[in-house]
């Protein structure tokens, strides 16, 4: 059977021909006669099951697409997915011809197409095998095609030469053959894979040759706008400029257009040409039709702005941002830049705190949302560790001076009981000065050693942070002063002094923070800091280390602060069992009972606690601490003994009693009736047992007793 285009056409024309009469059957039917069954079965072929294959396969390019968002993403699933039903119909029906009708002249198309559908579904090895049957039909006129699709199957199959080779091959074929579109999809599809792979140096150089071989303005235009993303991912912004200025010279469609003119501003800032780019921005904030694009354009010119030392223009702008178009993008970025002016231009870090807060709560771009998230945490450790200065300041205050206690209180109290029914004049005065509003005090919970010792550590905590995160090394120094004039807390000593040196070093003064570095490392060479400054210095680490009781009973005071009082109490016991012969062994008994009596409510532990402190350490400082709680405690215990001595007596005495009465019962039960009253007095007077009972029966014999003596008086 042959194969020759001119017997495809036949079945259409007999179609398009046909007439209700008799001489159009009459022809029809000669035409039958005439023509091989060949044509009849082609005929049948295309428009029943070839017809229905092509019809879905159109509907399901048609979709992809309308769904490619950017021809250049390798693995972009443009639509395909959406189409799944529409695929398989079209495999269907191609599979029935291939199985059916290997002689029709649609074979090779249908072949092309099941291939096609294949690939869609990311079938690749059955994409590829349909696509190497259709290679071997020499005469196909879908030869070209066919290869241009193996090509892109064998990139996906990750046969990354072989398939950059074959459409190689296919680019050369298609421009002897003038096929335009061809050599297009090929080379889009090469420099699509090679931005997938990050090398994109060499898809710049696959984009300007694709450039040179099509005429299409609007594709010349997305290649421009391409090549410009490809050179800012390489961090060259001259050129990427270059190529975003060219994207209009084409013919781009809006949105490319945009961006690559929004696109160059950015760049245009970043390499310092601030009016070039605020020009551009402007002339983009001036077209209606990029009215949606607005937050974007307005937040972009409070960005130069801020760039150019115009920190109060730019806050405006940001905030107007901010209040405009709320829940956008452009709205978190703005909230992110009004935290940055509060932090380094107003200094005030309390609303610098809350506009990072807001930026991590609104919609933006992963890089962004994880720069405000690390801002936002730091900005609460700052005001955690602020707060807790405040708070642990006013308890060390009164527990050094209870005078303060009493006046703080009588002014919260009338704070409280102040008159409020005047008119506060302060709400319509914009100069008058806030109400203070007064805390409530509260006793302390601890020590003033132990206060000393926790104010000295968040100082020390917070100086750090203003030393390495915060950038602003003056208000460290600030507070590493505040600890070595008020806290005096010696085992922060060498990270204290070591902390000053880096604070030189940050200033600029080498000497000054040398100087300190080698005093850190002669003076504290127990320390693990000194190995630190050693490194500093250029000099050898020190292998010994510091007392390990002081490192035990660190940790174990660490953990009390932080209120995790289990892991407090296991340290502090094995500084004294495992070091007894430190000097803080004592201390450690001491924090250990002080934490069972005052915060786990033991009383009775903690005595015991204080028991061996005072058993062990009698000279002890910490000793002499406890002695007047540990001498009432042990005088009430010893009171509480005696009492439950004393009732154990006579619960034994009362029980001693039951049993004699038992006794004398049970006596007086086997003695004769008529003796009984006599016998019964004579006991009572020798019983010591006297109850109710017993008291009547003596009574009743003293009345018989007067009057027998009465009786013989009267005879």
């Amino acid at each position: 059977m042959s194969r020759d285009p001119k017997h495809y056409k036949l079945p259409e024309q007999l179609i398009l021909n046909i007439k209700i009469s008799n001489k159009s059957l009459l022809f029809l039917s000669l035409l039958l006669i005439l023509t091989s069954c060949s044509v009849w079965r082609n005929f049948n072929s295309y428009f029943n099951t070839y017809f229905n294959a092509q019809k879905f396969f159109g509907e399901v390019e048609e979709a992809i697409q309308e769904g490619t968002v950017d021809r250049f993403d390798f693995k972009a699933d443009n639509g395909a997915k959406a189409q799944t039903q529409n695929i398989q119909k079209v495999i269907e029906k191609c599979s029935a011809i291939l199985q059916d009708h290997r002689e029709s002249a649609y074979f090779d198309n249908s072949l092309l197409m099941i291939g096609k559908a294949f690939y869609y579904q990311q079938e690749f090895i059955k994409a590829r095998r349909k696509f190497n049957e259709l290679s071997v039909i020499l005469d196909s006129d879908l030869l070209l095609e066919n290869k241009l699709w193996l090509g892109k199957t064998e990139l996906h199959l990750r046969n990354f030469d072989e398939g950059m080779d074959i459409l190689n091959e296919v680019r050369d074929s298609a421009k002897i053959d003038d096929n335009d579109e061809i050599i297009v999809d090929a080379a889009v599809t090469q420099i699509a894979f090679l931005i997938y792979r990050e090398n994109y140096y060499r898809a710049i150089e696959y984009s300007e040759s694709l450039l040179e071989e099509t005429d299409d303005d609007e594709l010349k235009a997305e290649i421009y706008f391409q090549m410009g993303k490809l050179y800012t991912l390489l961090e060259e912004p001259e050129n990427a400029s270059e190529a975003f200025a060219k994207v209009p010279q084409y013919e781009p469609t809006y949105e490319i257009e945009f961006n690559s003119k929004f696109e160059n501003a950015k760049l245009l800032k970043q390499l310092d040409r601030l009016d070039e780019s605020l020009a551009v921005l402007e002339e983009l904030r001036d077209e209606d039709k990029n009215q949606d694009n607005f937050d974007v354009i307005d937040l972009e010119k409070g960005l130069i702005w801020y760039e150019q030392g115009k920190v109060d223009t730019a806050y405006n702008q940001f905030y107007d941002v901010d209040t405009t178009y709320k829940r956008g993008e452009a709205a978190g970025r703005a909230e992110y830049m009004l935290g940055v002016i509060w932090e380094s231009d107003y200094r005030d870090f309390d609303s610098a705190k809350f506009f990072y807060g807001k930026s991590v709560r609104a919609a933006m771009a992963p890089e962004y949302k994880a720069q405000a998230g690390r801002k936002k945490n730091l900005f609460d450790k700052y005001s955690t560790l602020s707060g807790n200065i405040y708070r642990n300041s006013m308890q060390y205050l009164y527990a050094t001076d209870s005078s303060a206690f009493i006046r703080d209180s009588l002014t919260y109290e009338a704070y409280l009981n102040r008159d409020t029914t005047e008119f506060d004049l302060t709400e319509d005065d914009p100069n008058a000065e806030p109400e203070v509003i007064p805390t409530k005090p509260s006793k302390p919970r601890l020590e003033a050693d132990s206060l000393n010792n926790l104010l000295a550590k968040t100082k020390f905590e917070l100086g750090n942070l203003f030393l390495t995160e915060l950038n602003i090394p003056d208000s460290a120094m600030k507070y590493y002063n505040d600890i070595k004039e008020k806290h005096g807390a010696k085992y922060f000593e060498p990270r204290l002094v070591y902390s000053i040196g880096t604070y030189y070093l940050t200033v600029g003064d080498q000497e000054k923070a040398d100087s300190i570095y080698n005093y850190v490392y002669e003076n504290y060479y127990y320390d693990e800091v000194a190995n630190e400054a050693a490194k500093k210095l250029g000099k050898e680490l020190i292998s010994k280390g510091k007392d390990k009781a002081e490192v035990k009973y660190m940790e174990a005071e660490d953990f009390f602060l932080d209120g995790e009082f289990t892991k407090a109490l296991v340290n502090f016991d094995s500084v004294y069992t495992v070091y007894p012969e430190s000097q803080y062994a004592p201390r450690a008994l001491f924090t250990k009972g002080y934490i069972l009596e005052n915060k786990l409510d033991m009383p009775d532990s903690a005595f015991s606690v204080y028991d061996t402190l005072s058993n062990n350490y009698k000279n002890s400082v910490y000793t002499k601490s406890v002695k007047k709680k540990y001498d009432f405690y042990r005088a009430e215990q010893k009171r509480i003994a005696d009492s439950i001595a004393a009732a154990q007596k006579h619960i034994a005495d009362s029980l001693a009693a039951i049993v004699r009465q038992q006794e004398i019962a049970d006596s007086l039960a086997a003695l004769p009736q008529d003796s009984l009253a006599v016998d019964s007095v004579a006991v009572l007077k020798d019983s010591t047992l006297i109850t109710p009972d017993s008291l009547d029966q003596q009574n009743n014999l003293n009345n018989n007793s007067v009057t027998d003596t009465t009786s013989s008086k009267q005879k």
